[in-house]
């Protein structure tokens, strides 16, 4: 298991001196907005100086924005993305199935993450749904927030053994 490291705007400053213990994390850096240089900013300070394993947040409540942070975060070296599922509006899983399909289409060169996470979206995504999203080219792993890391196993028996599941119940974790 490889740890996993959140990297928030209110933390960066404290997380960026501290690099040499992140040599094994995974690494989320605050979602990315064309209009909002500071975060563009702070992205792209992130991927200099915690390298190819830092997966850029690029979550937006539609797609087409999504595209386009999309570009921005690959036009700043990122390899590696994470898309919360849509929210403030109602879905339905084809929906969201088609907002991932639109993703992965443009995903060439980047390992997507969907990211998961009920209580921000008002949306909960089924094991079979996470399978189907599993299955999408590009598609390499899943975080699953605030859900108790039991929740997981549901997930593991829908998606490829390969595909990486991380969970955000950092309270699960602590010794």
């Amino acid at each position: 298991r490889r740890r996993a490291t959140y990297v928030l705007i209110g933390g960066f400053a404290r997380i960026i001196q501290g690099t040499e213990e992140l040599t094994d994390g995974l690494d989320l850096v605050p979602s990315l907005r064309a209009e909002n240089l500071r975060r563009l900013g702070l992205a792209e300070i992130a991927l200099e100086e915690l390298g190819s394993d830092t997966v850029v947040h690029i979550g937006a409540a539609s797609a087409f924005e999504v595209l386009g942070l999309l570009a921005d975060a690959r036009s700043l070296g990122a390899t590696a993305v994470a898309v919360i599922t849509p929210h403030f509006m109602p879905l339905t899983d084809a929906a969201v199935l088609d907002f991932y399909e639109r993703i992965a289409e443009a995903g060439e060169g980047v390992r997507i993450y969907a990211y998961v996470f009920e209580a921000r979206t008002g949306f909960a995504v089924s094991d079979e749904l996470l399978g189907r999203i599993a299955a999408l080219p590009h598609v390499v792993g899943a975080k699953i927030s605030g859900e108790p890391v039991a929740r997981l196993d549901g997930y593991r028996t829908a998606v490829p053994a390969a595909f990486e599941l991380w969970t955000g119940s950092d309270k699960d974790l602590a010794v």
